[in-house]
């Protein structure tokens, strides 16, 4: 070998040894990856949570009279608080009722009656007012007035309730209200704060249905001479007389003069009246309402009588021959 190849190999070995040197001082994460090339440095956690739906609170209910008479409107507030919003809530209702021991209690019921318990109810879809279906064609009636608008989180429905013509009687604050409302999830209840809340006073009515009685001919002195039936239908919300007068005149060829002790003589007549066709227990009829029977609070459709009866007396003389006409009233009255 020549010394000039000798030369040009000693400076090759140098230059790979020099090489190896320069490698092994480059970190092998360097080597590895490009510069400026990093992993994942962080991660991401979804997170949720979920808002309980509040109940609503009644905040007051009352009734705008505490003296109720049947077939008047009166009206009941409810007011009502949601956190929600007013537009929270699905429904309404309002319990009117009667509780006899006059202290005020939760109905442990919650059916309609049209004598003691009244449902009234308001529904958000369509803004509906109603009764529950259960009082049917009743005297009981119902409109509403509903917050507007629905996104205050205080408000007042206002129920304006007609008194059912038989709702029952009462003397002192025996009828009572209860609200509930509900926004589908939830229930909450309020109620009057002062329990004995309402009275209704006493109502009643009466349709005769027979117009007119005719005994036909008679003689001059004829004792008792019964009628046909007489029929008559009473309705009240309490217990009622039955009473019954006469005109003190009668018209015809003369004048014929009530006697109301049942003894007429000259120009006389008198009449008994009874809802029986039992002369002997018969009242003697006067000029003044006197009663012969008595009742206790009906149905919507009434109490119908279908047995009255009248007996006519007639005295011996004074009353020439010829058609005669008079009166006699049916009346009902608080017992």
């Amino acid at each position: 070998m020549t010394k000039a190849a000798t030369i040009e190999n000693h400076r090759f070995l140098c230059l790979v040894v020099l090489a190896a040197m320069l490698i092994a001082m480059i970190p092998i994460g360097v080597a590895v990856l490009p510069s400026g090339l990093l992993a994942a440095d962080n991660g991401t956690v979804t997170c949720n949570f979920t808002t309980s739906n509040g109940a609503p609170t009644v905040d007051n209910v009352f009734i705008s009279s505490t003296t109720l008479s049947p077939g008047s409107t009166y009206n009941i507030t409810v007011t009502v608080s949601d956190t929600n919003t007013l537009d929270d809530e699905d429904n309404i209702t309002v319990y009117l009722y009667y509780d006899a021991d006059g202290t005020y209690a939760d109905p442990t019921t919650a059916s309609a009656d049209n004598n003691t318990f009244a449902i009234l109810k308001w529904t958000k879809t369509g803004d509906v007012y109603g009764m529950d279906a259960a009082h049917g064609t009743s005297s009981w009636g119902l409109t509403g007035t509903s917050p507007s608008p629905m996104t205050p989180s205080t408000g007042s429905w206002v129920f304006h309730i007609t008194v059912s013509k038989v709702a029952q009687e009462t003397t002192s604050g025996e009828w009572h209200i209860n609200a509930h409302v509900n926004d589908g999830t939830t229930e909450a209840e309020g109620h009057n704060a002062d329990g004995n809340h309402a009275l209704v006073n006493w109502y009643g009515e009466i349709t005769v249905a027979t117009s007119a009685i005719n005994w036909g001919a008679m003689a001059t002195g004829t004792d008792n001479t019964q009628s046909a039936a007489i029929s008559a239908t009473y309705v009240a919300n309490g217990t009622y007389d039955q009473q019954a007068s006469a005109s003190a005149t009668w018209t015809g060829p003369a004048t014929i003069a009530l006697d109301a002790a049942g003894n007429p003589g000259n120009a006389q007549l008198s009449v008994r009246a009874d809802d029986s066709a039992v002369v002997g227990s018969a009242i003697q009829v006067s000029t003044s309402y006197q009663t012969f029977d008595s009742g206790v609070m009906t149905s919507e459709a009434g109490n119908p009588e279908t047995a009255n009866h009248l007996w006519l007396s007639l005295g011996d003389t004074g009353i020439p021959a010829g058609q005669y006409t008079g009166s006699v009233f049916f009346k009902i009255v608080n017992s």
